[in-house]
This record gives structure tokens, sequence and C-alpha cells, in this order.
């Protein structure tokens, strides 16, 4: 009796481990399709965005400081998200700003207006009276900020 006790344990270890292998076997051989899946570079296009509004939380900071300001402009479908901000120094005090967003190439996105928001950080060299121009589609919303 005490045989068939012990035949069964091993059975029991022999099915374990090879219920473990295969389940490693299967692992070893989804896991990789998985990754790649998800470590597929996705395509973009990148669109310029007209700036719809910004704000300024004040018209006044001190040399060195840096100062967050919120600019909120549109993506034309549901997957646009924000990519990145591009700058031009007009003159030594006039700083123009551009938005971009970007969409992927491939998918399926609803086709809805998305409100897309993102701080852009200005931090000045000097003291002075700044413009900023945040490009809105054609004209330019101007913001004036004094450096002291």
């Amino acid at each position: 009796m005490q045989r068939e006790g012990v035949h069964k344990t091993k059975s029991r270890a022999l099915t374990s481990t090879h219920m473990n292998s295969r389940s490693l076997i299967t692992m070893l051989l989804v896991l990789p399709l998985v990754y790649a899946c998800n470590n597929k570079k996705e395509e973009f296009d990148e669109k310029l965005a007209g700036i719809q509004f910004v704000r300024i939380p004040f018209s006044e900071i001190r040399n060195g400081e840096t100062m967050s300001i919120k600019a909120v402009m549109a993506a034309s479908n549901e997957c646009g998200e924000f990519n990145r901000f591009e700058e031009k120094w007009v003159d030594e005090n006039t700083l123009e700003i551009k938005a971009y967003i970007r969409y992927p190439k491939e998918g399926v996105c609803a086709q809805v207006i998305k409100t897309v928001e993102k701080i852009y950080d200005f931090t000045p060299k000097k003291a002075g009276t700044y413009i900023l121009k945040f490009y809105a589609g054609g004209p330019y919303i101007s913001k004036r900020i004094t450096v002291r």
C-alpha cells in the first residue's frame, strides 16, 4: 500500500514537471511575438498646430526664473497628441513659438476635435521686456513679459 502512495507521488511530480516544461515552452514561443508587437515603432505625421489660447500666470518675473505658460491647441482627431515646441528668436527680445502635434500614420481615430494642453517653460537670460509670439494659425497671440 505504501508503494502505491510513492508511485502516485512520483506520478504527480512527473505530471507537474511535464506541465511546467510545457508552460515554459509556450511562454518562450509566445513572448517574442508579444514583445515584437509591443516594441513595434509607430510612425507619425507631424503637423503645425494653431495655438488657440495662452495663459501667462503673471506679466513680470525675475531674471533666471522660469515661467510656466499654458498653451492650448486643437488636434484634428482623437489620436493627435502634442509633439514639440519650436522657438525662433526674431530679435534680442522677441521670441516666436510654434507648436506641433503628431498623428499616427496608421490606425483608426475618432474624427473629433480634441483639446491639447501643454506647458511652455520660458527662462529669460537677462533683464528687459520680452514679447512672446505664439503661432495661432495665421496671426500670432502676443504676450509681453517684463524681466527684472
